[in-house]
């Protein structure tokens, strides 16, 4: 898919718990996101050439509302699970690929001066096109 999303219908999905964006910080300049071997990893179409690209400001605003939503719903019951004696899984911890709400979230509270930034993570193809994995 050569194209990211431009419309908040095409980015949240479920019932408003899921996004198909990805989340990343920048920090003094720099890209705080997964390894680009995870990253990789988590798409068919995955190669070493990695695009991130933001959405609009107005849309990233609506994209963070559910993503704030999506965190404290998951840290609620990351401290359940941990209160029962069970350890967190993927996507309640933020340690792996696909957990990019509570990476970035996570980092943004430790890091005031930190900017989340949402858009879409995309590879570059052999051709030349662009294959976006999420957003």
């Amino acid at each position: 898919m050569n194209k990211t999303h431009t419309k908040i219908s095409h980015i949240i999905k479920g019932n408003g718990d899921q996004i198909d964006a990805h989340i990343w910080i920048e920090d003094d300049g720099k890209v705080i996101d997964y390894e680009d071997k995870d990253l990789v990893k988590m798409s068919a179409y995955g190669t070493n050439k990695i695009v991130r690209k933001e959405f609009p400001i107005e849309l990233q605003v609506e994209v963070l509302k559910v993503a704030m939503n999506i965190y404290k719903e998951r840290k609620q019951i990351a401290n359940w699970a941990k209160q029962m004696g069970f350890e967190c899984g993927s996507g309640l911890s933020g340690e792996n690929a696909g957990d990019c709400v509570m990476k970035a979230i996570d980092y943004k509270k430790l890091n005031k001066q930190a900017k989340i930034k949402i858009g879409s993570l995309g590879f570059i193809q052999k051709s030349g096109d662009i294959f976006y994995e999420y957003g």
